[in-house]
């Protein structure tokens, strides 16, 4: 909460930019880790899900660290958007080469297709966010507690 609320309190311009969609980003991915975490001590005895499980927690942290990536030593990714889109590109494209490896062996579980579902539901609200209200205001009241 305190680097959420620091990044929403800021009022340089990456922060007015990008903050309120990053917040969401932040929030849905903590939220989604401690849920996949938890089914996978839940899953503990179940080792194709246990394992799942956990590897979606990794996977998880990919996007912001190809992020910092793509836009410092990638030619050709200049901005901030390009490398956000780069890397949750990648990280989808992840995710399905998972999902499509699972149907191959015989039987998709659940883990794969939860994270493919967030990373194309976080990607698709960067972009949306902006004009969305009432997410607006309530970044806006985060920053100034």
């Amino acid at each position: 909460f305190l680097v959420i609320h620091a990044m929403l309190a800021n009022q340089g311009g990456f922060s007015r930019a990008y903050g309120a969609r990053l917040a969401f980003v932040d929030i849905t991915t903590i939220t989604y880790f401690a849920v996949a975490y938890g089914l996978a001590i839940f899953y503990r005895k179940t080792l194709n899900l246990h394992a799942r499980f956990m590897a979606t927690t990794a996977i998880l942290l990919l996007p912001p660290a190809l992020g910092r990536v793509f836009g410092g030593l990638v030619p050709g990714i200049e901005s901030f958007d390009a490398a956000f889109h780069w890397s949750f590109g990648i990280c989808e494209f992840i995710a399905l080469a998972l999902v499509i490896d699972d149907g191959r062996r015989g039987k998709v579980f659940l883990p794969y297709p939860m994270t493919l579902a967030l990373l194309i539901f976080q990607h698709v609200s960067f972009l949306v966010l902006p004009s969305v209200v009432w997410w607006s205001v309530f970044c806006a009241w985060i920053g100034s507690i």
